[in-house]
C-alpha cells in the first residue's frame, strides 16, 4: 500500500509456524516471449539452475532476461506487487490468456510494446527502493 512518504508499504502477516517459509532469498524475474511479443514479471523462491518457476516459462518459450534477489519471499511478494501495480497505474492492462500461459501466470503478463523488458526491469528496481516490509505473526487458533 502506497504511503504519503511515497514508500510502498506492505504488511504481510505470517501464520504462526510459517515464519521458516520467509527466511531464504528469493528472485523478482522478467521473463521475455519474443514470438508473443510478451514481458511477464514474476517470483520464485529458487535460484539459478534450480530456478523452477523460470523454468516453467522457458519450456514454454520464454527467456529469462533479469533475475533479482530480494531478501525474503515477503520482500519479492511486494516488490513484485509494486511493479504490477504500477505498470497497471500507467493503463496498461495484462496482455496474454490464460490459454496462451499453460504454466500460469497470464496476469502478469504486458504487451512489450507497452512496456519493454528494460521498462519493466526498471520498474521492478524502482520498487526495490520504495518498498518497505511489515512481518507480523498471526498466532494458531486453540
Amino acid at each position: 500500500m502506497p504511503e504519503d512518504n511515497g514508500d510502498f508499504v506492505a504488511r504481510i502477516v505470517i501464520p504462526e509456524g510459517k515464519e521458516h517459509l520467509y527466511r531464504f532469498p528469493c528472485h523478482v524475474y522478467v521473463v521475455v516471449h519474443d514470438r508473443l511479443e510478451a514481458v511477464k514479471v514474476g517470483l520464485s523462491t529458487t535460484a539459478g539452475d534450480n530456478d523452477l518457476r523460470v523454468a516453467e516459462h522457458v519450456r514454454e518459450g520464454w527467456r529469462l532476461h533479469r533475475r533479482m534477489k530480494q531478501p525474503d519471499l515477503g520482500h519479492a511478494e511486494a516488490v513484485e506487487e509494486y511493479a504490477l501495480l504500477e505498470v497497471r497505474r500507467r493503463g496498461i492492462e495484462h496482455f496474454l490468456t490464460p490459454k496462451q500461459m499453460p504454466q500460469g501466470g497470464n496476469t502478469e503478463t504486458f504487451a512489450r510494446v507497452r512496456v519493454s523488458e528494460y521498462a519493466m526491469e526498471d520498474i521492478v528496481r524502482v520498487g526495490m527502493r520504495r518498498v518497505r516490509v511489515e512481518y507480523t505473526t498471526r498466532p494458531r487458533k486453540a
